[in-house]
């Protein structure tokens, strides 16, 4: 279960990042 919650973050940390970048500012 806590690998899931680890990859799960890092998933999100990751999309975070995606949108932030992708996002036209």
């Amino acid at each position: 279960m806590e690998g899931m919650s680890h990859f799960t973050k890092l998933y999100w940390r990751v999309a975070q990042w995606l949108n932030l970048r992708t996002e036209p500012q």
